[in-house]
């Protein structure tokens, strides 16, 4: 729990060392990047270094301060998340950590409160906390973990250093793969190709809904042009049940299928092919998109794959 466990994203440590270093640091931090990339590692981390007892230019990873972060239970880290069966943080978690933000440290300078999914604040919530994010009391530093950075008001971004996250190489995410979540090397290569940068993504690659993903999803994808629409809309009526973050995972599949057959078709079958190939990525990439900005989940899949068939019919046979 500290910055030499963070991996990929060395100019960013090094810039909050210098700023925990120097005792300069914003009042507000955004985190901003992909899922799966190491955002919240790193709010962690920086917590555990203000809040350590013994610190260098890291954490020391032994005292009480780091052992009660590595656990959540220090009384000058506040941690906000989406609470089990709502769908985002509400104005009364947003008030909870105003008051708790008003008390005393307890035993550094700092407190620190860690706002996970911050995209997924309530308006109501977002409002409320304009001051803080400004000024929070006392020498407390607030961090903001977003992913869709689209969804917080501007009046918050303007009130927060961002810090942006990239995703990670395909070598370090297998690294990080066979590291701490025991995948065999080789698997881990071959999951890190499809992860796009996210540890997080590729190891949800193993699981049981992307083996149904290949095999109800990557056939269909492949012989869209024969389909009638009556299967189209049964399947998206059937994709549309499922729970919003496994209905996104799902169209995973047919996403990295297009990548990778408009790559396969830039090397060999054309530009016409790889024309076509790109607008259907795109359109499921825009699907999952809207399905996270809670589109009307069975009109966005009837239309991804009306749209798809549509395009289908443009591809050389040797393309699909």
């Amino acid at each position: 729990m500290n910055f030499a466990a963070i991996v990929g994203h060395d100019q960013v440590v090094a810039r909050l060392k210098r700023a925990a270093a120097a005792g300069r640091l914003p009042h507000t931090y955004l985190f901003a990047g992909p899922d799966g990339v190491g955002k919240l590692a790193t709010a962690r981390a920086l917590a555990a270094r203000l809040l350590c007892e013994a610190p260098t230019d890291d954490a020391c990873g032994a005292c009480a301060g780091c052992l009660a972060v590595a656990r959540e239970a220090h009384p000058d880290l506040m941690m906000v998340r989406v609470e089990e069966g709502a769908a985002e943080i509400k104005i009364d978690q947003a008030r909870e950590l105003q008051r708790r933000l008003r008390l005393r440290p307890m035993h550094t300078r700092y407190k620190v409160a860690i706002i996970d999914e911050a995209h997924r604040l309530n308006l109501a919530a977002q409002h409320a906390m304009l001051k803080t994010f400004e000024e929070p009391p006392g020498s407390a530093v607030l961090i903001l973990v977003a992913s869709n950075v689209a969804a917080l008001l501007p009046t918050v971004l303007s009130r927060c250093q961002r810090v942006n996250f990239f995703p990670l190489s395909d070598d370090v995410v297998a690294r990080l793969l066979a590291e701490r979540c025991g995948v065999p090397a080789a698997e881990a290569t071959e999951l890190a190709r499809y992860g796009d940068g996210s540890v997080s993504h590729a190891a949800l690659l193993r699981n049981e809904l992307v083996e149904r993903a290949q095999m109800e999803l990557l056939p269909l994808v492949r012989e869209l042009r024969r389909r009638p629409y009556a299967d189209l809309a049964d399947l998206a009526q059937d994709w549309a049940r499922l729970p919003a973050g496994d209905l996104v995972l799902l169209l995973r599949a047919p996403l990295r299928w297009y990548r990778q057959s408009l790559m396969d078709a830039l090397a060999s079958t054309g530009a016409e092919d790889a024309e076509a190939l790109l607008a259907q990525l795109r359109v499921v990439h825009d699907t999952i998109e809207r399905l996270r900005h809670n589109a009307q989940r069975q009109l966005a899949l009837d239309g991804m794959l009306l749209e798809l068939q549509r395009l289908d019919e443009l591809l050389t046979p040797g393309a699909r």
